[in-house]
């Protein structure tokens, strides 16, 4: 499984009903999935993501 079927598979898991809450859960997912994929600038493996991309992500977010 890779960043961008995690992201989808966890949504479409935790799907929200309310169509406003949705849209805010869909909003947030995507920017975060966007912040992580800049950092490993391809679509990985999840088993390929290492700590040093959560560093930089973490950097990312302070």
């Amino acid at each position: 499984m890779t960043i961008k079927g995690a992201y989808a598979f966890y949504l479409a898991e935790k799907k929200i009903a309310d169509p406003h809450k949705r849209k805010k859960q869909l909003e947030r997912f995507a920017r975060s999935e966007k912040a992580l994929l800049s950092i490993t600038k391809v679509d990985v493996p999840l088993k390929n993501v290492k700590r040093i991309h959560a560093r930089k992500l973490r950097d990312h977010y302070l």
